[in-house]
């Protein structure tokens, strides 16, 4: 049996990235039922639900994206930016 450190080592990062993780899937999910609103929409005649549909695809996508782009830098140091850079911005 782990002792509580090693217990917190293994499972801390978990406990970290997890949120981010599941932000990722459910955009994804979302942006799935948009796509079978918009199906549906389009068989039904429906031009309200169908753009209502787009609306929750991009939203979906666009959450989805930042939710990867967290991924990214995780665990990485933050930037340093020099003060030489910050006066010629």
């Amino acid at each position: 049996m782990p002792t509580d450190p090693a217990l917190m080592s293994i499972l801390g990062p978990m406990l970290e990235i997890g949120p981010r993780v599941l932000l990722v899937m459910a955009c994804g999910l979302l942006a799935l039922a948009a796509v079978r609103i918009s199906a549906r929409a389009i068989r039904q005649g429906h031009a309200g639900v169908f753009l209502a549909g787009w609306a929750l695809g991009i939203v979906g996508v666009c959450g989805a994206r930042i939710g990867f782009a967290s991924l990214a830098f995780y665990g990485r140091p933050p930037i340093k930016l020099s003060p030489e850079y910050a006066l010629q911005a």
